[in-house]
């Protein structure tokens, strides 16, 4: 759950890059300076051209503004993240070590018990087996933890480039329209005609970059593979620690006569 909600956000802020873009690029008196324009760069016209090269200029600032916020919302997200594996980690520990706390007193019971050297060997042997079979289905969870770790820090930085070089295309891909309609402009083209070639572009960028996301949005079908490779490698490791546990346990029950 939280991954997922962590990607999600991350999907609504890259998202918003590109609705800001093209609401400012099309908005206002530029998309109306242009509705009636005719091939003469004069009234409105004059108005749109002039206009192109404000646009141009106020969306660099808007798209490198927007961008930073994007990389530190980012780069927070994961550290949060980050954090809050460091902190399963640390309960997990504890819940280790009173694990360990009561094991001892168990075994300290058992010898208290052992009337006989041989009995007492017995409990010395699953004292070993025991606290070997804990070891290494610690070891095993463990390793499962870290490598989910990785994988997710991975697939997070992965998405981040992807919808970074995204939102940066859109970026290339808008501004070369811009100064395509500049040239237009300049050439003393058609208005009207050099306007719905603007908006033509702007909105295959956008379709372009619509698809980048949702490309990006099946990252989830990933993490969820992730997960369950995780919960996989902890029943084996479950399960390898019951059954040296039930082996350790009957081998004592034999020697005591229990």
């Amino acid at each position: 759950m939280y991954i997922k909600t962590f990607m999600k956000k991350n999907y609504k802020t890259t998202h918003y890059i590109a609705a800001t873009l093209v609401a400012f690029t099309l908005a206002g008196p530029l998309g109306a300076a242009a509705q009636n324009a005719t091939s003469t760069p004069s009234g409105n016209g004059k108005d749109f051209c002039g206009r192109l090269g404000t646009v141009s200029t106020n969306l660099e600032k808007r798209i490198s503004n927007r961008e930073e916020q994007f990389r530190r919302h980012k780069d927070n997200r994961l550290e949060t993240f980050l954090k809050h594996a460091s902190s399963t980690a640390e309960r997990l520990d504890g819940t280790r070590d009173k694990w360990d706390e009561n094991r001892k007193e168990q075994y300290t019971k058992l010898l208290e018990r052992a009337d006989t050297d041989a009995k007492k060997q017995a409990v010395e042997k699953f004292r070993a087996a025991m606290d070997g079979a804990t070891a290494k289905r610690r070891a095993a969870i463990d390793a499962a933890i870290k490598t989910f770790q990785a994988d997710v820090k991975g697939m997070l930085g992965s998405r981040k480039g992807g919808l970074e070089k995204a939102a940066a295309d859109f970026r290339t891909g808008e501004q070369a329209a811009i100064k395509v309609a500049q040239d237009a402009c300049k050439e003393g083209k058609n208005i009207k005609t050099t306007r719905e070639t603007l908006n033509r572009k702007l909105q295959s960028l956008q379709r372009n970059f619509e698809g980048d996301r949702r490309d990006a949005n099946r990252l989830g079908v990933g993490l969820d593979g992730l997960a369950r490779k995780r919960t996989e490698a902890f029943r084996e490791a479950r399960e390898a620690y019951e059954s040296a546990a039930r082996k350790a346990r009957q081998d004592l029950k034999t020697v005591l006569g229990v």
